[in-house]
């Protein structure tokens, strides 16, 4: 907890070290996964499946979950 520096009523929760490492590790290992579910596919099909499910995301107001694209991250292309 840290206190707000616009509000003097509230608090602000932040993640410890060890939760920003662990949320770290968790993307990374996410992302791990999602990319072996897409391993058949060619280019053009996972372009086609990241479209139709950026559209289901946008068109259902998805909450953000991963602020950042992490750029360690390279999708795999045939």
């Amino acid at each position: 907890r840290e206190p707000d520096p616009d509000d003097a009523r509230a608090v602000r929760v932040a993640l410890t070290e060890k939760g920003a490492k662990v949320t770290e590790e968790f993307y990374v290992e996410t992302c791990r996964r999602v990319e072996a579910l897409t391993e058949g596919l060619d280019g053009a099909e996972r372009d086609t499946l990241a479209a139709l499910l950026g559209r289901v995301v946008q068109d259902n107001d998805v909450p953000v979950v991963f602020m950042e694209v992490d750029a360690s991250f390279a999708p795999h292309r045939s």
